[in-house]
This record gives structure tokens, sequence and C-alpha cells, in this order.
């Protein structure tokens, strides 16, 4: 039977402090793509005579964890352990990205170094407070077969002992079907839950998660069709689809849980 939880503007300040209390202490294993976003800070007072686009003086140089290693930090500051699988390329930015792990004291030893890839880098140019250019360095095509194999041998070591599998899609190589199917029966057959944030590329793979995280209009986009939340058959019908068993739905002005039959107050 299917139920449809009411939306919530915002969880009770006790209720959120005891969520979070329960992170301590717990091994989460995050898999997906590693980004590192990089932040060229200046200013800018002239046109280039090359071009009509603004000179910017570099002053400052900063770097960030994002795509999965982002969610790897937030895991941490929680409290938690967090084991991270995941890809980088054999270059200055993988190491960039492994240095800035380092600091938030994420272990980097299930990652696999792909020496002819690039690690997926996305470079900000800011000026006066305002984003001028980005530069995105990646391959958005699925790593090789003979190393994805490697990933599925590092994710299956790091679901043993964890408490939670979460699966980080930001469709840049890392996680296909083989991966995903992978992670999702080891979680399984050790009784772990699985979260999973999808994005289009794979949205129907996930079949089997715990929870499933997407926002509307990825939801829309991947079923072909608006999606009527105030209509009592819309999400039900969304759910059965994708085969999971909760679909935590979100867009700008509400957060919408369609539940199967798990109890997601009750996971570890």
């Amino acid at each position: 039977m299917s139920s449809r939880a009411p939306a919530h503007p915002a969880l009770a300040r006790d209720r959120l402090l005891e969520l979070t209390e329960r992170m301590r202490g717990r091994r989460i294993v995050v898999v997906g793509d590693l980004i590192l976003d990089r932040y060229l800070i200046g200013e800018t007072e002239r046109l280039s005579p090359e071009a009509p686009v603004p000179v910017v003086t570099v002053r400052e140089r900063r770097v960030a964890l994002g795509g999965a290693a982002n969610v790897a930090a937030n895991v941490v500051s929680l409290g938690a352990e967090c084991v991270l699988v995941g890809a980088v390329g054999d270059d200055p930015h993988g190491r960039s990205l492994r240095q800035e792990l380092a600091t938030h004291r994420i272990d980097d030893r299930h990652l696999l170094t792909v020496p002819d890839r690039p690690t997926t880098t996305k470079t900000r140019v800011i000026a006066r407070g305002q984003q001028v250019v980005r530069l995105d360095e990646e391959v958005e095509e699925a790593i090789e077969p003979d190393r994805l194999q490697r990933l599925i041998d590092s994710t299956d070591e790091a679901l043993e002992g964890a408490d939670a599998l979460l699966l980080e899609d930001y469709n840049k190589g890392c996680l296909v079907e083989a991966v995903i199917d992978a992670a999702i029966a080891g979680a399984r057959r050790r009784g772990i839950p699985v979260i999973v944030d999808p994005k289009y590329r794979h949205f129907f793979a996930y079949a089997g998660a715990t929870v499933f995280k997407p926002n509307r209009r990825e939801l829309e986009s991947a079923l072909g069709a608006s999606v009527d939340l105030d209509h009592r058959d819309a999400l039900p019908a969304a759910l059965e689809k994708l085969g999971v068993d909760n679909l935590l739905l979100t867009d700008r002005k509400s957060t919408r849980l369609n539940s199967s039959h798990t109890d997601i107050s009750r996971m570890p």
C-alpha cells in the first residue's frame, strides 16, 4: 500500500538534533562522481583589447570538494565516518582533490586513479563578486570496463561493516549500470539501506534503492510529463515505475515523501 506523508516547511529543532546525533559513529559509504571545484577570485577594471571580455587580475585561488566528494565532506561534518569510492585522473587536479579530502579527514584509499582521464574539475572565475566564466575539464563517457571492475571491487570491500550506502550520480562516467547493480546488490545482501541522488542518464537503473531523491524537474524530465503533486496517484505511479522503496521528491516549494513499505525514520 502506498501513502504520502504531508510536506512540512521544516523539521522541528529537537527532531533535527536527534537525527544529527544518530549520525555520530556511523560508517557511511559514498560512491559516485568526484568533482574538484576551483575558484579564481580577482578584480576587473577593463575589457581585453583582443575581444569584448573583461580582464580579470587574479588575487586569490581556492579549491573545494564537489560532487560525491562534497557529500562525503558533509557526512564527516555530521560526525560519521565516510568511506569514499570514485575515480580521479593522474593529474594536478586529482592530487589537489586528494589533499582536500585529507583536510576533511576522508580516506582516499578506495579512489581509482585513471591515468588517461582528467579529474572532473570546474573552475569559476569571480570578479567583483560575480561569476565571469566557468571552465569545465571532464570526460563524461563511462570508465572503461576493466577499470569499472576495480570500482566494483572497491565498493564491495567498502561496504563491509557499513551502516548505509549513498550513490551520488553526476553523469560523469563513474556510476554506470554495472557499478550501480553491484553496489545495490552488495548493500541489499548486507541489509544496508541505499540512498540515491540520481541524474537523468541512469534514472531508471536504481531499482531496489531504499530512498530515491530526485528533484521535481529531474523526475518530470525522466518521465516525460509533468507531475501533479496534488493528485493522489501521481507519486505512487512514479514510485512503482522506478522500483524503489521510497521516493523523496524536492522542489522549490516543498518536499514530498512517497513510501511503499519502508519506514525510513527507523533506518540506521
